[in-house]
């Protein structure tokens, strides 16, 4: 699944956001479910801490991909519709 959120519009960068949400949704849904299971697996009971811990890393990985997006040269990007 290729998800873009940062493309070419009009020969300047523009953020795709649908691409930005779903990146978001999905990093965070995959860094809750993992760091809660760790944690339970590791320390065989329930803290309410590894959630929100595993979104928070969810969230932080989206936005450094986001910068990171940004800083790619503009001949690099894909071309967004109009």
């Amino acid at each position: 699944m290729r998800v873009t959120l940062v493309g070419r519009r009009r020969n300047r960068r523009a953020i795709c956001w649908s691409g930005f949400f779903k990146l978001t949704l999905l990093t965070v849904v995959a860094g809750t479910l993992l760091a809660t299971g760790v944690y339970f697996l590791l320390v065989q009971r329930w803290n309410p801490q590894a959630p929100l811990a595993g979104a928070g890393a969810g969230l932080a990985t989206s936005l450094i991909t986001l910068v990171a997006n940004l800083f790619t040269p503009l001949h690099r990007l894909p071309v967004l519709g109009d």
